[in-house]
């Protein structure tokens, strides 16, 4: 059995294994699959976002067309941090979701990391039957194909589900005073708005 997922998802280097175009394919494929075998549950959704790294826009097309191919639709969130995927998932109602990121490796590297339904990481078990599966290649037909949707208002969506669960008249009585440095980041695209939202004087 091909080793493919290590104790965090899948990590690596750009374009060394499994970190390659042709493999993050056919990992997206081998998902699609194991995800179709219930026919009884209709079509599938997956979300897929990213952090800010250039390959994401490698790997994003790639994970796209497998889970397309086998006939599961797409939704496309854009560069969200990792916390925003399992809220989504939730909230669009799909049955699983990817992040692609390597955390806090450096930029060289990219990975992959599924999420379930419930919003928890797939379990071992899972990562080895897409690990089997993709070595015996029973999963290269499928009856139908899926499609992509965009979703645009993610960021509120993320934004508005964090606020609900703070007390808002707290902390802007206390008119606090933010510096914000985002290295470029995931966050980048959300913490001044949530600060903002917060009633904080922020510093970018």
């Amino acid at each position: 059995m091909q080793k493919i997922f290590g104790t965090d998802g899948i990590r690596c280097i750009v374009n060394q294994e499994p970190m390659t175009a042709e493999t993050c394919l056919k990992i997206a494929k081998t998902t699609g699959y194991l995800l179709s075998v219930d026919k009884q549950k209709g079509k599938r959704r997956v979300v897929i976002s990213k952090d800010t790294r250039l390959s994401g826009y490698l790997f994003e097309p790639l994970l796209t067309a497998g889970f397309i191919s086998m006939g599961m639709d797409v939704i496309l969130v854009g560069p969200l941090p990792t916390p925003a995927l399992p809220m989504l998932i939730k909230s669009l109602r799909a049955d699983m979701g990817v992040m692609i990121t390597a955390s806090h490796n450096p930029p060289q590297y990219n990975g992959i990391k599924p999420v379930a339904s419930d919003g928890v990481e797939i379990s071992r078990e899972d990562e080895q039957k897409i690990e089997q599966i993709f070595d015996e290649q029973s999963w290269i037909k499928a009856d139908t194909f899926g499609k992509t949707f965009e979703e645009i208002n993610v960021i509120s969506t993320y934004i508005d589900g964090i606020v609900s669960l703070l007390d808002i008249d707290m902390i802007k009585d206390k008119k606090f005073k933010v510096c914000l440095d985002l290295g470029n980041g995931a966050q980048s695209v959300t913490a001044k708005k949530l600060c903002e939202e917060l009633g904080c004087e922020v510093f970018t």
